[in-house]
């Protein structure tokens, strides 16, 4: 009986070590280690919150840089529209074709202006970055504001150059703000990416098998098994001789 025990035993376990050797698991179920399991979910929950919170930051960064090269082409085009505006201004400027000319000019400008701001979308057409307020949700705990500041500036035949100026200015304060967020919204990603890789590693220690034990396990085991099953054949074999000499 002791045999049919041993290696009904050896059998068990045997089971158990190939499970873990072929999923890589030291807590394939949560019978292996109840409070390993308990941890190990808890970990792989807070592992994947942080990936989604990257991805959501990473998205956030590449708003503000579609904000960015926006402003960065209307900072471009103010700059000329100021430049003719104070030609526009100069006495020799202010009649003419020269004054025809930089009037036409300014309008274009303005025109160029309001294309860029309402053609600068992120994922869909409805979704115009200059201007844009929204909520990223960056890490699992807190919620980042993005706000791309942006202030029409006003660009015409119409429109003095000192009024164009201060746009540019403002331009300059949005670009500045835009810039933050950015800035803070890749820290963030750098902080999650240490996170999610301490994570793993802590998850690691808890669910992953040593895989050099297991397997040195799975050989003893195989050979125990071996020897159980030889032995009871053995057994057996006795049984049959007891039997022939009753005969």
């Amino acid at each position: 009986m002791n045999i049919v025990a041993n290696l009904a035993l050896s059998q068990a376990k045997m089971h158990n070590a190939m499970e873990r050797v072929s999923s890589g698991l030291r807590v394939v179920n949560a019978a292996d280690d109840a409070s390993g399991m308990a941890l190990h979910t808890s970990l792989q929950g807070q592992i994947a919150g942080f990936q989604a919170a990257t991805r959501n930051a990473q998205d956030g960064i590449s708003i503000a840089q579609t904000a960015d090269g926006a402003m960065a082409e209307i900072g471009n085009l103010l700059s000329r529209a100021y430049q003719v505006a104070l030609n526009l201004a100069n006495a020799a400027g202010t009649t003419g074709a020269a004054a025809s000319g930089a009037s036409a000019e300014l309008n274009k400008l303005g025109a160029a202006i309001t294309f860029i701001k309402t053609n600068t979308y992120w994922g869909s057409s409805s979704n115009l970055v200059l201007g844009m307020t929204s909520n990223v949700q960056a890490s699992t705990l807190n919620t980042i504001a993005l706000s791309s500041s942006y202030t029409d500036p006003s660009v015409g035949s119409s429109v003095s150059a000192a009024t164009i100026l201060t746009n540019l200015e403002t331009l300059a304060d949005n670009r500045a703000t835009n810039g933050a967020i950015q800035r803070e919204l890749e820290g963030i990603v750098a902080a999650n990416t240490v996170a999610i890789s301490n994570l793993q590693a802590s998850d690691s220690r808890v669910a992953d098998a040593d895989m050099a034990s297991e397997i040195a396990d799975v050989t003893r085991l195989s050979i125990l098994g071996q020897a159980g099953t030889a032995m009871l054949a053995q057994a057996n074999k006795q049984n049959q001789n007891v039997l022939t000499l009753l005969q």
